[in-house]
């Protein structure tokens, strides 16, 4: 039986969430790839409860990757969602019931927007340089 070539990458994708997970101390990790008009979960690592699952999709206009991607820096953190003035009446946060939210942008090789990397958790969280 010939190996699915993807399998490795899910692996070391799941690693590296959970190495990011315990060092930010949050409960959730996920790539998100942009199409058209969604952003669609790859993969995603929920250490103690599942916040995001994988393949879930929403709409780009309101998602917060969108906060990441249009940004000029390709970052964008949100110690508590329900309180920003960009977040608070965003479907996904009430969807989600996260506060703290921290996004990167990921391009391809050829320069071109690919997707995030983003973090979630319950509770308040200031995200550090």
């Amino acid at each position: 039986m010939i190996p699915n070539p993807h399998e490795s990458l899910v692996d070391v994708s799941n690693q590296l969430f959970e190495l990011i997970v315990d060092e930010l101390g949050v409960n959730t990790a996920y790539v998100a790839r942009r199409d058209d008009n969604v952003m669609t979960v790859l993969n995603s690592h929920n250490k103690t409860e599942e916040i995001v699952p994988s393949d879930v999709v929403v709409n780009y206009e309101d998602s917060n990757c969108k906060l990441v991607l249009e940004n000029p820096d390709q970052v964008r953190s949100v110690s508590n969602l329900f309180t920003d003035v960009e977040t608070k009446d965003r479907t996904v946060t009430e969807q989600f019931q996260v506060k703290a939210f921290l996004g990167v942008s990921l391009t391809r090789k050829n320069g071109q927007p690919f997707g995030t990397l983003c973090v979630m958790d319950r509770g308040e969280k200031k995200f550090l340089e």
